[in-house]
């Protein structure tokens, strides 16, 4: 049933070139930035700055956490996609002409919720053949394995998308205008939220649903500076509740997006 949902959605995909312009350039983006980071970085972690060497952040098991770092960055253009795509069933009346060929509500939301699904896995993947690739060009034989402790961080990743995704479906079911979803999502995370961060009490912000989805993927170079000797620069720990916080906003967004496509006209 999952299968025959799947193939309805990309039935409705395959004629669409912006979906596929939009994933292609999430495809290629990433690797490249990655790749002009690392030569970026190795420039200034030479004989004149070592800053690391047998843990260097291109060395498994960190590649893992700086790889999902930098492609946490550009999950917003998958969700934006999202936003696009499910915006459009409202534009040109699918949702509706859908449901007159017989779907239920229910089936709708499964169908968006399923290509969210896999939008997920399709960054998470791209990132660990990111990650693996790099590890195994610049990591010595002699030192760190394929897999390690950051291979967590592969999975955290995957929390961080779907957070993401789930909210761009929200918003766009919600508001069913493609530019004004695009214009709320953004406001919200770049401006909103980290001004309401700001003002809430430390102990909270956690709570909120992007700072706990960033918390998830915390700043690697601080680990990075403070193995290279810097003071006072505290690295990043999981503490053991973003994981489960972020499970919990993306089932409320969810939820939401089945109310709204349950009890709303279309």
């Amino acid at each position: 049933m999952k299968q025959h949902y799947l193939k309805a959605e990309l039935h409705k995909l395959l004629p669409y070139k912006t979906f596929w312009i939009i994933l292609g350039l999430f495809l290629i983006i990433i690797p490249l930035a990655f790749y002009a980071t690392s030569d970026f970085i190795s420039g200034f972690s030479d004989e004149k700055i070592p800053l690391m060497d047998h843990d260097s952040i291109y060395y498994f098991p960190n590649v893992w956490h700086f790889a999902t770092y930098l492609a946490s960055f550009f999950v917003m253009l998958l969700s934006i996609l999202l936003v696009i795509v499910t915006a459009n069933e409202y534009s040109y009346g699918t949702f509706r002409q859908n449901m007159i060929d017989g779907l239920s509500r229910n089936q709708l939301f499964l169908a968006k919720a399923i290509l969210a699904l896999v939008l997920a896995v399709i960054a998470t993947v791209s990132v660990f053949i990111l990650g693996a690739t790099f590890g195994t060009i610049y990591t010595p034989s002699s030192t760190d394995t394929f897999l390690g402790d950051k291979i967590i961080f592969i999975f955290y990743y995957f929390l961080h998308a779907c957070g993401y995704l789930s909210f761009g479906l929200m918003l766009a079911v919600l508001i069913k205008k493609s530019g004004l979803a695009i214009l709320l999502f953004l406001l919200y995370i770049i401006i909103i939220e980290p001004i309401g961060a700001l003002i809430a009490p430390i102990e909270y912000r956690l709570y909120l649903p992007f700072q706990n989805m960033s918390a998830l993927i915390p700043f690697p170079l601080e680990l990075l500076l403070m193995q290279a000797g810097e003071d006072g620069m505290p690295i990043p720990e999981i503490t053991g509740k973003e994981p489960f916080i972020a499970i919990g906003y993306i089932l409320l967004f969810s939820g939401i997006s089945w109310w709204r496509l349950k009890k709303k006209d279309l």
